[in-house]
């Protein structure tokens, strides 16, 4: 994570947000050991002495969160963002206890957007690129919440210290034109 902030231009990134996240100031540090804790006791290799490795996985115990899980899916609805806690109660899932709380925050927003993904693929921009549609509809200050008031869905990349520029956006691949504005390829995700 410590490479995911380094520019690959040369000279210093404005500073346009808060400072970068690092490994010693990441917020949700406690619930990733927690859930690469849980992944490692699920899956435990375990050796029979005469036959190879065999893994051990507490099928029963996944079975019966999966069909409460279902159960609960489907016997209630939605009302209120804050229902989806009840999802949490005992499942597979691991509770995002900060996620909720801050989501709406930029900051929040960048390290959601850079969790789990490859970090090879994103480097920080320090101008808005040339095939960038929304140069003209974004204040070069903005942040996710002030811009995403315009309606425009399919962009924000927006990280902590800046823009972030992934690399589909430089390969060529067309703005779509929609509404007479062009509006950039989301990625799949």
């Amino acid at each position: 994570m410590d490479d995911l902030m380094t520019s690959s231009h040369q000279g210093a990134a404005p500073n346009i947000g808060p400072p970068p996240l690092t490994r010693e100031k990441d917020p949700c540090k406690a619930e990733r050991i927690n859930e690469m804790q849980k992944n490692r006791d699920l899956y435990k290799l375990k050796y029979v002495e005469g036959f190879p490795l065999k893994m051990r996985i507490e099928l029963d115990v996944a079975e019966t969160d999966i069909k409460e899980l279902y159960a609960k899916l489907t016997t209630w609805t939605l009302e209120k963002l804050d229902d989806l806690n009840l999802i949490y109660s005992r499942s597979l899932l691991l509770e995002p206890k900060d996620s909720f709380m801050h989501w709406k925050e930029d900051t929040w927003f960048g390290y959601q957007r850079l969790n789990r993904c490859n970090p090879k693929s994103i480097r920080l921009c320090e101008e808005i690129p040339s095939n960038f549609a929304f140069e003209k509809l974004m204040d070069p200050g903005a942040w996710v919440d002030q811009t995403m008031t315009i309606g425009s869905e399919g962009m924000i990349e927006l990280v902590c210290k800046g823009l972030q520029e992934w690399d589909f956006y430089r390969d060529g691949i067309p703005a779509n034109d929609f509404a007479n504005r062009k509006w950039i390829v989301k990625s799949l995700e």
